[in-house]
Parts: structure tokens; sequence; C-alpha cells
């Protein structure tokens, strides 16, 4: 074995060494709480807490809404990102930024992020802590004012938000991709929305928004930390109870029963199975290296048990550099980052298996493109590719360069 092979490979066996060492260790302490052993509480107002005590000096609740850019009509694209920025300008009984300034005050953290299919919330406080701060979390949900001049304010670092995601190389590549795994799911639409969309919206719609999506029956709560299980929930629960107001009670929304958001993008119709290969290329001559991103329909949710080789092929080939794809192209050195990762979508349940890489310009993708002879990649041999994908494999791939 070469020597630099045989470092490698002692090295990870150390590593490999540390990491069981590390779970037993885990494993041994957490004996009377074993891990991956949540309890799970339904309420009648449709609220879902999952909770599990974590021996480890912190709680953290974190809040998953049912919703995300995938159940906006496309004249509201992006107000569910808008609204995440919103939610923290204050409720009738918290002034805006006091939320944060009690956070910080008691040294946690919160945060939080939109995506298709959901938005999430989250605090991690001290548990001595957790049952005053946890109140909190929920009244700025559940209650947002949203005032018509704090939401003016806040368009603009929203918009100047979409500026810089535009502005970015990696961003443009994967939206473009995206644009064109998806032809009939609004997935293809950008979480961000368009900024001509953001610049017609009211504070009134968004108002509208909230009151009939950020509803219990849409949440669940996870609560993982240093204190009793049924404490945990306890204190999620009354916090909801609490916090749900006389105005959100009087809100004509769905039976709890029959709330299910993601519901709505199956009026967008089915996607169909890629079924040859398609190849779109941007050239950019601002950029200094060229990103690649190779897309294959696979099976999802409905097929779970033919997804886990999937996972395990995706860690193996990217996921870290050392491992065979990153290695390849390092060692020849065609790229600085590769990964391999797959995402869902949650009206077929199918998948996306996805490739990236990102490497110097004049390099080319390393014959993994179908595009026509370019005078800095002498490998290339036109329209067909020869290397990445497979020929028997239908995918998309988008090339920016």
């Amino acid at each position: 074995m070469p020597e630099p092979f045989l470092k490698d490979a002692l090295r990870y066996r150390e590593q490999d060494k540390f990491k069981s060492t590390m779970t037993s260790t885990l494993l041994k302490t957490s004996a009377r709480s074993p891990l991956n052993a949540p309890t799970i509480r339904h309420f009648p107002n449709g609220l879902t807490v999952i909770a599990e005590h974590l021996p480890v000096d912190a709680v953290n609740l974190s809040v998953w809404l049912n919703l995300g850019s995938a159940v906006e009509p496309d004249d509201i694209n992006g107000m569910a990102h808008f609204l995440e920025h919103m939610i923290f300008k204050g409720t009738p009984s918290i002034p805006s930024g006091e939320f944060e300034r009690a956070i910080e005050q008691r040294g946690a953290v919160t945060n939080a992020a939109t995506s298709q299919d959901y938005t999430n919330y989250y605090i991690t406080t001290a548990p001595k802590d957790f049952a005053e701060l946890a109140p909190l979390q929920v009244d700025v949900l559940l209650n947002a004012s949203i005032p018509d001049d704090a939401f003016d304010r806040e368009r603009l670092v929203v918009l100047e938000e979409i500026r810089r995601s535009e502005d970015n190389p990696r961003r443009r590549t994967y939206q473009r991709s995206m644009e064109l795994a998806f032809e009939v799911l609004p997935y293809k639409r950008p979480v961000l929305g368009p900024t001509a969309v953001i610049e017609q919206l009211t504070a009134q719609q968004m108002r509208d928004f909230h009151s009939s999506r950020y509803q219990p029956g849409a949440m669940t709560a996870v609560a993982v930390g240093n204190l009793p299980v049924d404490q945990l929930i306890e204190i999620v629960a009354d916090s909801f109870a609490a916090k749900s107001t006389a105005q959100n009670n009087k809100i004509n929304v769905p039976a709890v029963g029959n709330f299910h958001p993601e519901s709505q993008i199956l009026n967008y119709g089915q996607e169909s199975p890629f079924t040859e290969t398609v190849r779109r290329e941007f050239v950019d001559s601002a950029l200094q290296q060229a990103r690649l991103i190779v897309m294959w329909r696979v099976p999802g949710f409905m097929e779970m048990s033919e997804t886990y080789a999937l996972d395990v092929l995706a860690t193996i080939l990217g996921s870290r550099p050392h491992n065979s794809l990153g290695s390849g192209f390092a060692r020849r050195k065609r790229a600085s980052f590769v990964n391999f990762g797959q995402q869902h979508d949650s009206a077929t349940r199918r998948r996306i298996l996805n490739f990236r890489s990102t490497t110097d310009r004049k390099l080319g993708c390393s014959g993994s493109c179908d595009r026509p002879t370019h005078p800095h990649s002498p490998n290339r041999t036109g329209d067909r590719c020869r290397n990445f994908p497979h020929p028997h494999s239908s995918s998309k791939s988008v090339y920016l360069w």
C-alpha cells in the first residue's frame, strides 16, 4: 500500500476507535434514558409534541410547521420566508426586540429557517430557564403582530437577501437545477420568492396568511434536554394552551383532522420520470470556478426500503473529501468540492439524487458533461457525456462556468 494511503488508513482507524469509545461513553451515561427513544403526544388542538430526556446541560425546543414555499400560490411566492422574518417583530404582549433580549440575557440562542416543505423555529437554553423561555417562543409564533411599519422595513431586508442569493454562484446553480428537475411541482420556485412578488406583498396579506397557517394543527414541537420527559411535554403543552389567544380562536380554520397544508401541492399534478439525459449550460465570465450539478430521479417515501442503499451510496461517494469521489477528484486536481445528496418532494414522495462539484474553470467538468467542445477542455467529445452520468441513467444536469 502506498505510504500516503497507509497513513490515511491508520488515521481513519484511530478516528473509528475514538468514535467507538465516544459512542460507548454516551450509551453508558444515558443508560437510564436510552438515546433515540422519544415520547410522542397528540393533543386535541392538533399539536404534536415529541420529547426526550438527554443527559446534557441544555434543553432545545424546536417547532416545525408543516408549511413552506411549496404550498404558496405563485402570487405570494416567498411569503412563508418573509413571515419567518416578521415573527420576531413582536406580539401584543411582547414588544419588538424583547424576545431576543430575553433569550440573550439568559445565554440562550434562537434561530429559524424556511424551506420548501417546512418552517422551523428553535431555542436552546439552560434547563432552569426553559419553563420561562418556552412560552415566549410559542407567543411569538402564535400571536405575531406584523405591524405595517415593521413590515415595510423588513421587506427591504428580504429584498437584499434575494439580491445576495442571486449574486451567489452556488445558489444560482442550485436554483437552476431545481427549475430543470421540476417541471410541474412548485419546488422549481425559489424559497425566497422573486423580487417582483415580494415588492407587491402587503402586511394584511401576511396577517391573513399567518392567522390561517400558524395553527397548532400544523405544528410539531420537539423538546429534548436535561429535564424529565413529562415536564418537557407539560411546559410545551401549557405554553400553547396559554398563548392561544381569543383572536386566534375566532379564526375559521379547517378542522384539525383535515388541516394538511402539503396536500395543496397535489393540485399541481405529478412529475414524470426522467426519460433522457438533459443538460443546461450557463456561462458567467466573472467566475473563476465551474460548477456542476447532476440529478437523477430515484425512489422516495413510497418505496422507503429502496432508499437506504441510496443514502449509503451518497455517503460513500461524496459526503466527505476523503470518500470515493472526493478523493478521486482531489488527486486529479479536478475539484475543490464534491458532494452527493438526496432531496425529496412531499407531493410525489419521490427523491432527487444529486451530484455537485466545483472545479477550476479552465479544467471544465472532468468529462462529466455533454456540451460542445470547449478550447479549455481538450477531453470534450461533443454533445454526449463520456464518463458521468452513465448513458443508461436518465439524468438532468446544470453546468455554470
